[in-house]
C-alpha cells in the first residue's frame, strides 16, 4: 500500500489498482482527487472537502464513489448531478437509519 499525505487534510492511499482520497479541501491540490476510484469527506469543513477538488475527480472517473456523512451527500448533490456527464445522474444513497455514512456517485 502506498500513502501519500497532500496538503492539509487530504490523504491518497493506492493498493493494487485502487486509489482511495480522503478529505480534499480547499487547501488540497486542485488534482487531489483526480484518478480517484472512492473519495472519502469525513465532515463538513471547506478544508475537508471542496466542490472544485470533488469535481475534479469526478470528471476524470464518472464511476468513482465519494462516502460522506448523509449532510454533506445533501450539500454536494446538486453540483455533483453538474459534475456527472450529460448521460449521467449522481445519485445520493442514504444510509440505513442505523448509519451515518451514504454514497454519491455518477450513474450512466
Amino acid at each position: 500500500m502506498e500513502l501519500t499525505k497532500k496538503t492539509h487534510a487530504c490523504v491518497r492511499l493506492e493498493k493494487d489498482g485502487q486509489t482511495l482520497v480522503i478529505d480534499p479541501g480547499v487547501f488540497s491540490e486542485e488534482d487531489a482527487a483526480v484518478g480517484a476510484d472512492a473519495i472519502l469527506v469525513t465532515h463538513e469543513h471547506m478544508d475537508h472537502f471542496h466542490e472544485d477538488r470533488l469535481r475534479a475527480g469526478m470528471e476524470a472517473n464518472p464511476g468513482a464513489e465519494i462516502w460522506t456523512l448523509a449532510s454533506v451527500a445533501e450539500q454536494l448533490s446538486a453540483a455533483f448531478r453538474a459534475a456527472c456527464t450529460p448521460s449521467a445522474r449522481a445519485t445520493p444513497s442514504p444510509p440505513p437509519a442505523s448509519r451515518s455514512r451514504c454514497t454519491v456517485s455518477c450513474t450512466p
